[in-house]
């Protein structure tokens, strides 16, 4: 019995790996029929009546416009000597993504995807909010000078000028391009999907609103602290009473719990865009009372991948964001000791300012 429940396994495994390489032979088939289809228009050959848009997938139109964001970012950081343009379209891409699946099913079925249009409305909110946040900051200033993410030039200066090169084209501005347009991938899986908004649907739309209020929250009392820290000159700033102020880095509010909580709620916002596309697939196993392990198993999908991707990125991006953080404010590791780097979780203790405020 034993043997047989593992050549089950290993053959259901078998099965998952050839449904995953059928389906990207069929993906990379439809992107090469939409080059053919492309480069027949621009030599006059192809037929003025089809139109490439309407005649092919939408995920193979969809990695044409990665395609061209790549080429953007890579250029204009070369041009501008600026590699934040990954970063200027960061909240913007996404968005564009999400609408280009939603169009693309209207245009070709005449119908309206509700499932998919709730989901592209709140992935909108996502970016809207984001990019309030970063042009507050300043991140877009004029078209060739803006504000650049202060780890690139510290970057530059520690690489060899042909390897940063390297660095940008190949992690700056195609990795980052191609993860964006990974993490709206989901949205292709909800096209495919039912039509109609559910019950499931609506419990992870109220999910991927709270995380986002928390977001929201967040970055608003870091923005508060660093406008006032940044109002003081330093040389003042030992002398202030505020020991956070003193301290230089904000401990208070959601940070008291979470050292990154804008962090964590934006990596779980696009685990709620990627659970949003398995939630027929979790109805219907629910329906089938089917064993959660084997719901489970039938959610995964390539289109996940985005997720991991993300929260790798965001892992690597807090450590070597901190270790800035920690070399300008040695404080900073009482902090690191007894609040969670991610994740919000109660406090280990109290750090100095917390001790210095209840003295107060």
């Amino acid at each position: 019995e034993g043997r047989q429940k593992t050549a089950a396994r290993l053959i259901l495994r078998m099965e998952h790996w050839v449904h995953f390489q059928k389906e990207w032979a069929a993906i990379w088939g439809e992107t090469l029929s939409y080059n053919h289809c492309v480069f027949e228009k621009l030599v006059g050959r192809g037929s003025s009546e089809d139109s490439c848009f309407a005649a092919h997938d939408s995920l193979a139109s969809g990695i044409y416009l990665c395609c061209a964001f790549i080429i953007y970012s890579f250029v204009w950081s070369i041009v501008g000597r600026n590699c934040s343009k990954v970063d200027q379209i960061w909240s913007i891409v996404p968005v564009v993504y999400c609408w280009h699946f939603f169009l693309h099913y209207c245009y070709t079925t005449n119908e309206i995807h509700y499932r998919m249009l709730l989901l592209a409305s709140l992935v909108t909110l996502w970016g809207t909010r984001l990019t309030f946040n970063f042009w507050r900051k300043d991140g877009y200033g004029t078209f060739f000078t803006h504000e650049e993410d202060y780890r690139w030039p510290i970057l530059r200066k520690k690489m060899h000028p042909v390897v940063f090169l390297v660095f940008n084209l190949t992690f700056i501005a195609t990795y980052q391009n191609v993860l964006l347009f990974w993490i709206a991938v989901p949205a292709y899986e909800v096209i495919n999907g039912p039509r109609e908004i559910a019950v499931g649907d609506l419990v992870v739309a109220g999910l991927f609103a709270a995380l986002l209020i928390m977001e929201t929250i967040a970055d608003e009392q870091h923005w508060v602290f660093q406008s006032l820290k940044h109002s003081i000159p330093p040389e003042q700033r030992s002398k202030l009473a505020d020991p956070e102020l003193r301290q230089g880095f904000y401990t208070s509010g959601l940070f008291k719990y979470s050292r990154h909580p804008n962090y964590f709620a934006e990596q779980a916002m696009w685990l709620c865009v990627f659970l949003y596309s398995t939630t027929p697939t979790i109805a219907a196993g629910i329906a089938a009372s089917l064993p959660l392990a084997q719901i489970a198993q039938q959610c995964l999908h390539w289109t996940g991948l985005g997720c991991i991707q993300l929260m790798l990125l965001f892992q690597g991006s807090m450590n070597f964001g901190e270790s800035i953080t920690l070399s300008k404010y040695p404080a900073y590791k009482d902090y690191q000791a007894v609040t969670s780097m991610c994740i919000p979780m109660p406090s280990k203790g109290m750090t100095h300012s917390d001790a210095s405020k209840k003295s107060n």
